[in-house]
């Protein structure tokens, strides 16, 4: 749907977008009936398989319909974070019938911006029927639900191949521990902070937020960096494309997983046919002629298979899904793309070198699936890439560290364990010392390997912004704080799951008392930093009591805060084209200047102006003269009194209308607005709460 509408094929509406669906339905069906073996094995393990879904389905609604009463209590779209931004990109797309969108802040001009994931938001919006008003906080309940489904889906994987083997009746409990808090960690848990400042010093001046600006701000140091995650960003309500892009993520790494866990059956494909041929071999012994066609076509069919064999190692079902979800993630966060593409490159790379025996073989396929992963992420995102400009393209030296135990407060946990587990699993080897450590790690357990290469992933995740920073707009003591904040959002997840395997693991499997109780404390230290979320959301909920607002949308903010925009806002959603230019206030970013752009998804000539300058910086990371024209041309066109010169700069921009209320009356030096006045018609005035600064909407006359 994305890139027919982007080619300008089919319109992105609730009908196209059930085509398009029915026809994914339609090639799934093809699929099942040529994967008959697939199918009979499925069926015969129907009553397994339907009781492990319905369990996930179970906790998957009964995770949204709490997160759903949860945000109930605080569905709130405010300026205070980048709440305006990404409703304003979702209502765009609900009101757009091609891609790519218009840029509401700038009008003229198409969003530059990573946005695939207010896409599928308004995807989803288109097929559900809802309002976009109220889809917002529903998508933040979907969110917080697939982090709970799929960490445990994960984790149950995980733990069902480590004790696949085991016979013991407590072996069972193994996976479902593992799943339970790779879930709950993931959708709640934050860091070691909480454990230590709020539970054991009992910090009076806590805030949820601290954990996030930990390291540049307590105490205060010139280095602003932000360590956010998961449950903190679910619980503020941003629906920014790092926070969408988990679900994406969390795919992968079980799509990952799956890739490495899966059985190489070619063997055992061979010793049938190879059975068969013998079955038929002697039924025709007596018919020399019968058994010499059927020796032939035995052959012949064995050197099928073999090619099949052959070529089936360079091609595979996993890749391509690979490939389409890598090119899904680079258009819902921009970052994920090479994060995981260096996750798939060392998964890929190390089922393939124990997968293969020949060197040659390892190198050559592992090459040819990456590439084949590459090449498919580009094909699929050349509509998107064409039109996306990235300013932040250079890569620096950081000259400033973070302090060791700040650093060992926030990851020290989680690292502690990859590292004791690989120490583990290395002592184990010079103590049996039986073969190469090549053969050793042929031999290991699949989920300790994928385990290892994602907790170390992690922790390279942390290190960098240590060593390097990709240069922004951001100078000086903030220079490093994107690059922190985008790759430890995703180390604290790869932490979480892995964390949980490690811990269950260690405590399950035979060691001494000693081992075992020390990783029972860190266990129980690892469940208090679930106390996080739990923590917050009754802070962020007033303990699920009573509204302080009447508020049930997203929308509803605006009406307690802004009364006569809210209802201007509603008049022009009822009465104007969606794509006519509103010129609004200009002002920096996070303020409430936007809030008509936003909630009608009509664009303005300039919206926040800081983000306008990130997403559109010059080569030397300057502003881009653009912005800064239009907001000169802003403040003249509300404050000039030369007719022609206030028409000229309508002309210049398509300019529709014109909007005055509270904000604006400060954007202008006289306030009275004569000239504007006189440039066009008065087609909406309202005054109920703000006497003396009545709303109006001035449709400018055609030129």
């Amino acid at each position: 749907m994305w890139n027919l509408s982007y080619l300008k094929i089919l319109k992105f509406n609730s009908l196209n977008c059930y085509i398009i669906m029915g026809i994914m339905l339609a090639i799934n069906l093809v699929v099942l009936y040529f994967k008959k073996d697939k199918f009979k094995e499925i069926k015969n393990n129907l009553n397994s398989i339907l009781t492990n879904v319905l369990i996930i389905e179970i906790i998957f609604l009964v995770a949204f319909m709490a997160w759903v009463y949860i945000r109930s209590f605080n569905p709130v779209l405010n300026n205070s974070t980048e709440h305006f931004m990404n409703y304003g990109f979702i209502n765009k797309l609900m009101n757009s019938d091609y891609l790519p969108v218009e840029d509401i802040w700038l009008s003229g001009n198409n969003i530059n911006y990573y946005y695939f994931g207010q896409y599928i938001t308004a995807f989803l919006n288109k097929i559900s029927t809802t309002h976009v008003e109220e889809s917002y906080n529903l998508m933040l309940a979907l969110l917080a639900a697939f982090l709970i489904t799929l960490p445990y889906s994960i984790g149950k994987n995980l733990g069902n191949n480590l004790i696949k083997d085991e016979t013991k009746k407590i072996a069972k409990v193994v996976p479902i521990i593992i799943a339970i808090l790779a879930g709950l960690s993931t959708c709640l848990g934050g860091t070691t902070y909480y454990s230590i400042y709020k539970l054991a010093l009992n910090d009076p001046n806590y805030f949820y937020a601290d954990p996030c600006y930990y390291i540049g701000y307590r105490p205060d140091v010139p280095d602003k960096t932000i360590t956010a995650f998961p449950s903190y960003m679910n619980i503020e309500g941003d629906l920014h494309a790092h926070h969408i892009d988990t679900m994406f993520a969390l795919t992968m790494l079980a799509l990952l997983l799956q890739y490495m866990l899966a059985k190489d059956d070619e063997n055992d494909t061979e010793q049938k046919i190879e059975i068969k041929n013998n079955k038929n071999s002697k039924q025709n012994i007596n018919n020399k002629n019968i058994k010499q066609n059927i020796n032939n076509k035995n052959s012949m069919q064995n050197i099928d298979n073999k090619n099949k064999k052959k070529w089936r190692k360079f091609f595979s079902l996993n890749i391509i899904l690979m490939g389409i979800l890598l090119a899904i993630q680079k258009m819902t966060n921009y970052w994920d793309f090479p994060i995981y593409l260096v996750i798939i490159g060392a998964v890929v790379t190390v089922k393939n070198f124990i997968k293969y025996k020949n060197f040659k073989e390892k190198f050559l396929v592992t090459l040819a699936q990456l590439a084949q992963i590459v090449v498919l992420e580009e094909l699929l995102t050349l509509t998107f890439s064409m039109q996306l400009y990235i300013s932040a393209t250079q890569v620096h030296f950081t000259n400033i560290m973070s302090p060791l135990y700040k650093l060992g407060v926030l990851w020290g946990l989680p690292t502690l364990c990859v590292i004791v587990n690989i120490i583990t699993i290395l002592y184990k080897y010079f103590k049996e010392k039986k073969g190469s450590i090549f053969a050793y790690i042929n031999n290991m357990n699949l989920s300790d390997i994928y385990i290892i290469i994602i907790g170390l992933c992690a922790i390279g995740l942390v290190l960098l912004p240590e060593i390097i920073y990709l240069k922004d707009i951001y100078a000086d003591d903030y220079k490093r704080a994107n690059t922190m904040f985008k790759l430890t959002f995703n180390a604290i997840t790869l932490f979480h799951i892995s964390t949980s395997y490690i811990l269950v693991k260690h405590i399950y499997q035979k060691s001494s008392v000693v081992k075992k109780t020390a990783t029972v404390i860190i266990l129980i230290i690892f469940i208090t930093t679930i106390g996080y979320g739990i923590d917050t959301i009754s802070y962020a909920t007033n303990g699920l009591k009573n509204k302080t607002m009447d508020i049930k949308n997203v929308e509803d903010y605006i009406k307690v805060m802004l009364p006569d925009d809210y209802v201007a806002i509603q008049w022009i959603k009822e009465n104007l084209d969606r794509d006519s230019v509103i010129l609004q206030k200009v002002d920096g970013s996070y303020t409430l200047s936007t809030r008509i752009s936003a909630f009608t998804a009509n664009p303005t000539v300039l919206g926040w102006h800081g983000h306008e300058w990130v997403w559109r910086a010059k080569a030397d990371y300057s502003v881009p003269d653009e912005v800064d024209a239009r907001w000169n041309d802003i403040f003249q066109i509300y404050n000039s009194e030369d007719k022609e010169y206030v028409k000229s700069l309508i002309e210049k921009y398509d300019i529709d209308y014109i909007y005055i209320g509270n904000l604006e009356y400060s954007e202008s030096t006289d306030k009275n607005f004569s000239t504007l006045f006189k440039l066009g018609e008065i087609v909406y005035t309202n005054g109920t709460n703000y006497a003396q600064s009545p709303v109006y909407i001035i449709k400018v006359n055609d030129q």
